[in-house]
């Protein structure tokens, strides 16, 4: 079998992306927030805030160049957990 998929409704406001993705007859809604952190300390705020705010089923993808932060957001994301 095969599946159909496209995307709809794109719109962009402060840094955030919105769009729709439908696969056959299910429709997720997709937001992507880009954002620039300038220095360690916020790095760990951002990744604490990030956890106290995920919820079951969240899907949160990181991109960046070696030593951009990104196992700092996850430990820091993580840290909240105990």
């Amino acid at each position: 079998s095969s599946v159909s998929s496209h995307i709809t409704t794109i719109s962009k406001q402060k840094g955030i992306v919105y769009f729709d993705v439908s696969f056959d007859d299910k429709t997720f809604k997709v937001n992507i927030l880009i954002i620039n952190i300038n220095n360690y300390e916020d790095m760990i705020k951002f990744g604490e805030k990030l956890g106290a705010l995920s919820f079951p089923n969240m899907v949160i993808t990181m991109e960046g160049d070696l030593g951009a932060g990104k196992t700092t957001i996850t430990k820091d994301f993580f840290s909240l957990e105990q």
